[in-house]
Parts: C-alpha cells; sequence; structure tokens
C-alpha cells in the first residue's frame, strides 16, 4: 500500500478560511483603533489650541482679550474652529482656522450652531463655562472638554474602560449537621 504525501483540498480548503476569518478580525479592529487614535489626536489639538488661546489673553498679545470660535456648518466635513482677538468674534486682529480631521465632528455644537470661548484679558479666565464635544462620523466614540470658569480643561472620552466595580464583601455562612442515634 503506498501513502500519499501532501494534504488533501479539504485540508487547504479548511485552513485558507481559518486565515481569511483571522484577517477579517484584525483589519476590523485595526479599522476602529485606527479611528479612535484619529478622534484622540483631534481632541488633544482642541484642548492645545484652547490653552493658546488662554495664555494669549492672559498675557495680553497684541493687546487685546483672545478667544476661540467653534463652528458647525450644516453638513459633514466642514467643521472648524479659530483664534481670534478683540472685543468679540470675528475680532479685528489675527485668526487662525482649524478644521477638524476626516472621521470627526463637532457633536457640540450641533449642525449649524457656533459656539464663542471669550478669555478675559490680563487673567486668561474663560468668561463662561463651556463644553465642546467631538466625535466619529460613524458614532463609536466621542471626547468631552469641558472648560470651567477657574480655566481648568478637562477631556472626557466615551471609550474608556469602565471603572473596575468595588469588591464584593466577604460573606460567612455556616451550617451545622446534627445526627442524633438513638437506640
Amino acid at each position: 500500500m503506498s501513502q500519499s504525501r501532501g494534504f488533501t483540498l479539504i485540508e487547504l480548503l479548511i485552513v485558507a478560511g481559518i486565515m481569511l476569518v483571522l484577517a477579517a478580525v484584525v483589519f476590523s479592529n485595526y479599522a476602529e483603533i485606527r479611528e479612535k487614535k484619529i478622534l484622540d489626536v483631534e481632541a488633544d489639538k482642541v484642548v492645545s489650541i484652547i490653552r493658546e488661546a488662554m495664555e494669549r489673553s492672559k498675557s495680553q498679545a497684541e493687546g487685546s482679550q483672545w478667544g476661540i470660535h467653534f463652528e458647525n456648518p450644516t453638513g459633514e466635513g466642514d467643521d472648524f474652529y479659530e483664534i481670534w482677538n478683540g472685543a468679540s468674534y470675528p475680532g479685528s486682529g489675527t485668526t487662525t482656522r482649524y478644521y477638524l480631521a476626516d472621521y470627526v465632528r463637532f457633536q457640540t455644537p450641533a449642525d449649524g450652531v457656533s459656539t464663542n470661548i471669550t478669555f478675559s484679558k490680563g487673567t486668561g479666565l474663560p468668561t463662561a463655562t463651556s463644553t465642546i464635544v467631538i466625535e466619529l462620523i460613524n458614532g463609536n466614540g466621542n471626547e468631552t472638554i469641558n472648560i470651567n470658569q477657574f480655566g481648568s480643561i478637562a477631556r472626557v472620552s466615551d471609550s474608556a474602560p469602565p471603572p473596575p466595580p468595588p469588591p464584593a464583601a466577604p460573606t460567612v455562612t455556616t451550617s451545622a449537621a446534627i445526627n442524633v442515634t438513638i437506640s
């Protein structure tokens, strides 16, 4: 009897199928991780620009107060924010415009709405508390940026893992068995 050397067609098809499933899982996870990284980088950029406007106002750059304008025009792909100086937006001097990255849009302000954050000249403190929310266009994550009246900027991510539950209290159970035999 002769022994065959090699693989059968069924064995090759099974291996190919397993490899395709593994490739699909890896690729889908990579795309999701990439989008969340883009959101994270964009939130860092927004916070950095807010801090820059605060510092310009604090140092009274160009002898003026500074602010940041967030614009969410109706439609996709053209959300932007810009630094301005002067008494109010659009200001009287230098402005620098920044567009949100692909896959990212403003959730707050909502479509067709704009928000201005003005920082007091000399102190750099915001004139009011504000919240800006950016999100992935597919809805798989968002970042909330809160600015309070003391100038503190806090980021909150909805994609962060929840905190672990508190440890369970130990339970004590007692049981007793009494066997009585009467003879």
